[in-house]
């Protein structure tokens, strides 16, 4: 999540499959794959709009659950609280989000996101 509102796209793609899967409000609930999906948002000019923050972001992982698949998978589940200031008033909002992770050769890999 740090990777994510840092804007910092090496270390996001590190830690994802080439080929990740996700279900989250910009895809307008189609299932998407590809890590292109993803580099698009990191890549956008600075604006309010933008899903990577280009202020200073605090997240917060709340009401966090893990379950253990077998030895070579977890799913991941909580609420995401992000805390910035833009245009100087204080900002908090909330999504959840679920995030699968696969033991791989090269270590844990995130494979899917599902975010509302």
């Amino acid at each position: 999540l740090n990777a994510i509102v840092s804007g910092d796209f090496d270390t996001y793609k590190y830690l994802c499959v080439d080929d990740i899967t996700c279900f989250e409000s910009e895809t307008g609930g189609h299932l998407v794959e590809g890590i292109d999906f993803h580099k698009f948002y990191f890549d956008l000019p600075e604006s309010k709009d933008s899903l990577v923050p280009k202020v200073k972001t605090n997240v917060t992982m709340s009401g966090v659950h893990a379950r253990k698949l077998g030895d070579t998978a977890y799913v991941i589940s909580y609420v995401r609280l992000n805390q910035s200031f833009p245009d100087g008033v204080p900002t908090t909002t909330q999504c959840c989000e679920t995030r699968v992770w696969e033991k791989k050769e090269r270590g844990w890999k995130n494979v899917h996101v599902h975010r509302s």
